[in-house]
């Protein structure tokens, strides 16, 4: 029965990919998933049984002026049992553009047997976009879109859905960030508009493989899709020392590769860094992308007390010996 669930699933996953028209749309990129697999889809949410928060930044094309530059953060909580809570928030600043995004988040862990379960997970999205006019030079100052203002502002509400199914070492998941289509109403008298936030379609996974007793490798890929844009992916490696200290390795489309150490200092504490650099013609103007991510473990009374642990025993015991 299980494996035919799993077939059926890695078959829709499948199908939904084929079926977008197009390709993805542009969204806000960083490493952060490495550590914080959250951020790569709410169902991630408690995947590890622990309560978390994160913080980070990152700073694209340091050397460039006015190049992109993007905080994050996220926390997940454990409500009733089974069901884990989270809330995420990104603000992305380019030049005279920037974006906010906040998600409230709820996931349900549904056990297949011991090892083996699904997570299901709705949240939804505040999605706000602003350009800011101050000092900018316009041909037509009474363009009465322009005229007498200082930023223009465009604020739409969204949901997303996603599932995962995991095992003791496998990930496979499918999320649909944006379910609807939404269009900010920048233009005056006209059906035009500046901003569009296509349906998009993410699909990700990895594995873990224990090389000896202190070392592991998780490789692992994430496809996104939207519409009228190219496709984007990421194709990554950690390898983890003693599931303590791990080093990571991304290759991500159009010839980025990124390169992230980190570790868990003083057990509830994590710390990684990530460096990015391209390997094409555009590499000579920029210094590299740098990103930073600092983690911490929440004492709540699932994780002080292992409230959670006793739907699934051999996982607990799995997470022991491993320190996951």
């Amino acid at each position: 029965m299980l494996k035919r669930v799993f077939i059926y699933g890695v078959v829709f996953m499948l199908f939904l990919l084929l079926a977008q028209e197009s390709k993805a749309q542009q969204m806000t990129l960083h490493n952060q998933y490495l550590v914080n697999p959250y951020t790569i889809s709410p169902a991630m949410a408690g995947y590890n049984f622990r309560s978390q928060v994160f913080i980070g930044y990152r700073k694209q094309w340091a050397n460039i002026p006015e190049s992109p530059q993007t905080s994050f953060a996220s926390i997940v909580l454990p409500s009733f049992k089974r069901v884990w809570l989270g809330l995420s928030v990104i603000s992305d600043q380019t030049s005279i553009y920037k974006y906010f995004k906040a998600s409230l988040s709820y996931t349900y862990e549904l056990p297949i047997t011991e090892n083996h379960f699904f997570r299901f997970s709705l949240w939804g999205n505040l999605h706000q976009n602003t350009i800011n006019l101050e000092n900018v030079h316009v041909a037509d100052v009474d363009d009465p879109l322009l005229r007498n203002k200082s930023r223009l502002v465009g604020t739409a509400l969204n949901a997303g859905a996603g599932f995962v199914y995991q095992n003791q070492r496998l990930v496979l998941g499918l999320s649909v960030p944006d379910v609807f289509v939404n269009k900010d109403k920048y233009a005056v008298d006209s059906d035009k508009n500046l901003l569009v936030i296509e349906r998009r379609l993410l699909a990700f996974g990895y594995y873990k493989y224990y090389l000896s007793d202190k070392w592991m490798i998780r490789p692992g890929m994430i496809y996104r899709t939207t519409k009228n844009s190219p496709a984007s992916y990421d194709i990554f490696a950690v390898f983890k020392y003693m599931n303590t200290y791990w080093a990571g390795l991304i290759y991500r489309k159009e010839s980025i590769i990124g390169i992230s150490i980190g570790g868990y200092l003083l057990n509830d504490f994590t710390l990684n860094y990530s460096y990015e650099f391209m390997n094409n013609g555009f590499a000579g103007y920029t210094s590299g992308t740098h990103e930073i991510t600092i983690g911490f473990n929440l004492k709540t009374p699932a994780t002080r007390t292992g409230g959670e642990f006793r739907y699934y025993p051999m996982i607990l015991e799995y997470n022991q010996r491993y320190r996951r």
